[in-house]
């Protein structure tokens, strides 16, 4: 005959076989479902050496505590992995920061350089071909300044990253970088205008600084240098014409005209409110992933 007593819902092992000890399986077949998988999460059991002072203090440890001493060894191992899990947004912080200064150090330094090596390459050149050397030098600096500038608004966006979701930490759960970095480019590509316009309404006017650090003598620094290279190539061209130094002339021209659109594009002016436009554009690529159960 049938009990018209219930299965009993638990997880406890003890329970359950008290349960069973008492009861026949036949009586409850109409209730039994069939499984594929393990009911029990299997286990792997991890031998453990103590000295004879550090077992006996981790027995009176568990004796304090009304534990059996395993469980509590236990207990250690999974609170040194949830620690473990804690420290990662401070390595991801330091890794950051650090890629900011090498962008700093980098923007300082190549434009001294690429000067250096035309200065070292144009020791006891013929006049024709030192326009050559200046040709050059100004591509590299057409060169150099695009990538200036595109190192910057990477660092914009890394500094922002670390302002809201490292510092201030009010964006829900932290996912790392690389995927918050997916996500923003994801959400830029969707509907580019109405991304633009979102922006513009969360941009903070008021935070903006009135330069972007270091970015003004950089940028007055590469006016400079390509001012000296069509200056000092015309003066060679008109002083020693020949078909090569006037196609060197005419060449430095052309590539200080295209540098002249950059220079107009990426003012100081223009480049002030990075930081603050990647800030909002974070903001809004957060929200986004929340609504999406990613953070």
């Amino acid at each position: 005959m049938k009990t018209a007593e219930a299965l009993p819902k638990t997880d406890s092992i003890q329970e359950l076989a008290e349960f069973w000890d008492t009861h026949d399986l036949t009586d409850f077949e109409d209730e039994l479902e069939e499984v594929t998988q393990s009911v029990f999460a299997p286990r792997t059991a991890i031998r453990l050496d103590l000295e004879s002072g550090e077992a006996e203090a981790v027995r009176k440890i568990a004796e304090a505590k009304g534990v059996p001493d395993k469980k509590l060894i236990h207990s250690w191992v999974r609170e040194k992995m949830t620690k473990g899990k804690e420290f990662e947004p401070a390595e991801e912080y330091n890794s950051l920061r650090e890629e900011l200064l090498q962008a700093k150090k980098y923007v300082f330094e190549r434009p001294i350089l690429i000067v250096a090596a035309a200065a070292a390459g144009s020791r006891g050149l013929e006049k024709e071909f030192l326009i050559l050397v200046l040709v050059l030098v100004a591509a590299l600096l057409l060169f150099n300044f695009w990538f200036t500038v595109n190192r910057l608004f990477s660092a914009a966006r890394i500094a922002a990253y670390i302002q809201l979701e490292l510092e201030e930490r009010s964006h829900g759960r932290w996912v790392g970088w690389e995927t918050c970095l997916r996500e923003y480019r994801r959400w830029l590509q969707v509907e580019p205008i109405k991304r633009r316009q979102e922006i513009d309404e969360s941009l903070d006017i008021d935070a903006i600084p009135d330069a972007l650090m270091y970015y003004s003598p950089i940028y007055k620094l590469h006016i400079g240098l390509m001012a000296m290279a069509v200056c000092i190539t015309s003066i060679l061209a008109v002083h020693n014409w020949t078909w090569l130094s006037g196609a060197g002339a005419l060449l430095v021209i052309l590539l200080a005209s295209w540098f002249v659109r950059y220079l107009n594009r990426y003012r100081p002016k223009t480049m002030r409110a990075s930081i603050e436009r990647n800030r909002a554009i974070w903001k809004l690529v957060f929200t986004a992933m929340q609504s999406k159960g990613l953070k």
